[in-house]
């Protein structure tokens, strides 16, 4: 009777809604598995989601962030030239793009007439033709440094990192990982352009991409596991939302450094226009290649053959355990994830099974040893590679955007040139790199694909 009163009471002081979701059972990255994206039914669900990862070991960013100033002047790449003429005497050459009629971001635009620039802090408009006649006609200075713009028809976007933690607490918002100004101007009267909407989206900026009047831009932002706004944060001039809990995207993979990219759909000349945004939970290191219809963000992944050899460690010694040590085993995995992520669970769980091995004697030892070697050769044998890239497509369609499916290829690609996508067919370009087996003595070639 004690016993059953001391349960109730306990019961009884965690009311909270639990949420038990295994995100991903195998703790090694498993190419046979099929990778559906999936959605959260629930903010605490998200919540969960984020404490597994969240000493994971990265510090923010998107791996390598491709500046736009970089991207329009790789020399190393095979890019068109969206030649367009202004009039029938004169043509200008604009941004150099990957996709014919995609446009990229850059800090020089110019629409034949004027040239729109940044320099440090600040916007130039220079009126750039005749020549004889070029002046700077009108400026506008940023708090922080824009890193990239758009230009179309009569309108102009600027956008950059965003650091200014005194605006933020006015309007009563302390984002945990720092914000990105999108602003959108009318630029009709060269000398007098008019600000008509004012986006600030959490998260790091990573690349952005222009389709006829829509802008596509793709930020960055690490897992929170706050219960306040835990989803990334848009504030539009004052007002502030966070993207929808069923417009974030996770994979059932063992994520190591899971990141959120959230593409903002963004109308340049109708700024009214009600914004659209999804975010997918990807590793970090991206790429990004954009088509017509589609945007792919691929990363890599690795069968690690260390995490391979603790899975079978774990698996051959845990039925040899005494009662006492798996009843700890059984405390540690059930630890509260604000206090234990999940990767010092497998720290500790991993000290229990190499005490119990130390505590027998050699012979025994490397008698398991033996075994533990003898599996891990026989698993490794059935992957036929152990680095592949995996590819998410995104279907965009004006405002709308949709996760549509996702693949995976053997190997790394270099970058977004190491992607095209025709006729519905999308063409990746992998290397597989050289491998050393420590069971064989022998290392594999490096191959192209």
């Amino acid at each position: 009777i004690a016993l059953i009163i001391a349960t109730i009471a306990l019961n009884a002081c965690d009311l909270a809604p639990r949420v038990v979701t295994d995100f991903s059972p195998q703790t090694v990255f498993d190419p046979t598995e099929k990778i559906e994206p999936k959605t959260f039914s629930s903010e605490a669900e998200f919540i969960q989601f984020a404490k597994k990862y969240k000493t994971s070991g990265f510090r923010g960013g998107f791996g390598f962030p491709e500046v736009a100033v970089m991207e329009s002047f790789s020399e190393d790449a095979a890019m068109k030239s969206t030649a367009v003429p202004q009039e029938a005497s004169r043509d200008f050459s604009e941004t150099n793009v990957q996709v014919a009629g995609i446009d990229e971001a850059d800090i020089i635009k110019t629409d034949g007439n004027y040239i729109y620039t940044t320099s440090g802090k600040t916007l130039f408009i220079i009126k750039a033709y005749p020549g004889e006649n070029a002046e700077i006609v009108h400026q506008i200075k940023f708090k922080n440094r824009p890193t990239g713009l758009f230009i179309n028809n009569n309108h102009l976007a600027v956008f950059g990192n965003f650091d200014s933690p005194s605006i933020m607490r006015k309007i009563g918002i302390l984002p945990q990982q720092g914000m990105t100004f999108f602003n959108i101007y009318n630029i009709e009267d060269k000398t007098n352009i008019q600000l008509k909407k004012e986006y600030r989206f959490e998260g790091s900026y990573f690349q952005a991409r222009m389709i006829d009047d829509h802008i596509y831009f793709i930020t960055t932002s690490n897992l929170k596991s706050s219960i306040l706004k835990p989803t990334p944060i848009i504030l539009e001039e004052t007002t502030a939302s966070s993207i929808p809990i069923n417009d974030i995207i996770y994979f059932p993979i063992p994520y190591q450094n899971p990141q959120l990219a959230n593409i903002h759909a963004i109308n340049i000349n109708d700024p009214e226009q009600d914004l659209n945004s999804k975010s997918v939970a990807v590793e970090g290191s991206q790429n990004m290649y954009m088509s017509e219809d589609n945007i792919f963000i691929t990363y890599t992944k690795f069968i690690n053959e260390w995490e391979l050899q603790q899975e079978i460690t774990r698996d051959t010694i845990e039925p040899k355990l005494s009662t006492e040590e798996l009843a700890l085993i059984q405390k540690i995995k059930k630890a509260d994830p604000d206090v234990v992520s999940d990767a010092e669970k497998k720290q500790k769980i991993q000290q229990v099974i190499e005490l119990y091995i130390q505590a027998q004697d050699q012979e025994a030892q490397e008698n398991l040893r033996d075994q533990i070697e003898l599996k891990l050769k026989n698993k490794l044998e059935e992957f036929e590679y152990f680095e592949y890239t995996i590819i998410h497509k995104i279907a965009v369609d004006k405002e709308n955007i949709q996760v549509k499916s996702t693949g995976k290829v053997p190997g790394q690609i270099i970058n977004q040139f190491s992607l095209d996508e025709k006729d519905n067919i999308l063409r990746i370009a992998t290397t597989i790199n050289q491998r050393w087996s420590r069971f064989d003595g022998d290392a594999s070639e490096s191959t192209n694909n």
